[in-house]
């Protein structure tokens, strides 16, 4: 991967976690202990949306179910940032050690630790017992924790749970292809601001969860766009549809939901994205770039 690819997938990642950031805030700051529990419901939906979804196209591709197969041919493709040290890997265990990780870094420097933790204690439970049922997550020390100086990931499968998609030996995933970068961004801002939308929409009512979602979509525009303009400017290309079109996670334009977006019945989220987040996108997009 050459220096321009690498700095390429790192902008398309950051997009999330912002996501991410803008709207927990926003739900905290005019929620409380409420707020957080909707937070908390959402990410856990998110989680056993992305677990359950892989869950299906393994058993389509013929992949047993357990700790190897979920983690040689995870849904998306790897960060050149992340540093990790894996320490066993078999269909019964994962055990790894993160030293770096790049969503951490960047919820530390908006000043987000705590709501960071509160993603870390949520979605890996949740994303790995949906995809094993039955699996054991022990997530000891996180970067997102005061005091701690990595994350530690101890997942456990056992064959008793697993039954018959267990597998009797390990699969090759010589002809494992990972999903483009671009489009694994977008499946996890789509399915994210889905799945949070809905956590606040089911603990809270539809206006609130649509006003924080509209809130945070107008501050998620204004930073990543100023995000690209910046990633533009550095590598010396102009800023056009065409470029943006290939390099942000999201497609602007598009006149009905399309892709993962398909995936939710409730389409107030994407209703908000269309309304809110791409003309305030494009507004500072265009107009610093005339």
């Amino acid at each position: 991967m050459t220096r321009i690819e690498a700095l390429k997938n790192q902008n398309c990642q950051d997009v999330w976690p912002k996501l991410y950031y803008y709207i927990a805030k926003e739900l905290l700051e005019t929620n409380g202990l409420n707020g957080e529990k909707a937070l908390r419901s959402g990410i856990r939906k998110y989680g056993e949306h992305r677990g359950s979804t892989l869950r299906k196209e393994h058993i389509q591709n013929g992949y047993p179910i357990n700790m190897y197969s979920l983690f040689m041919a995870y849904d998306l493709p790897d960060d050149p940032r992340f540093r990790r040290r894996s320490i066993k890997l078999t269909k019964n265990e994962r055990l790894s050690e993160t030293l770096v990780c790049p969503i951490a870094d960047l919820w530390i420097t908006y000043g987000a630790k705590d709501l960071g933790r509160i993603y870390c204690e949520e979605y890996h439970h949740a994303m790995f017992s949906a995809y094993a049922p039955g699996s054991q997550t022990n997530l000891g020390q996180t970067l997102t924790q005061d005091g701690d100086n990595h994350c530690l990931f101890s997942v456990y499968y056992r064959q008793a749970n697993g039954g018959n998609l267990y597998g009797d030996e390990e699969a090759d995933f010589k002809e494992f292809q990972e999903m483009p970068y671009r489009e694994g961004i977008e499946m996890i801002v789509v399915r994210l601001l889905n799945n949070l939308y809905l956590g606040m929409r089911d603990e809270l009512n539809v206006e609130k969860a649509s006003n924080i979602i509209h809130n945070s979509l107008e501050q998620l525009a204004l930073d990543t766009a100023q995000q690209y303009l910046a990633f533009a400017e550095s590598i010396d290309e102009k800023v056009t549809s065409q470029w943006l079109a290939s390099e942000f996670p999201l497609q602007l334009d598009k006149d009905a939901p399309y892709g993962y977006w398909l995936e939710f019945e409730d389409q107030t989220p994407w209703n908000l994205f269309k309304s809110v987040f791409e003309p305030s996108f494009k507004n500072c997009i265009y107009k610093t770039t005339k």
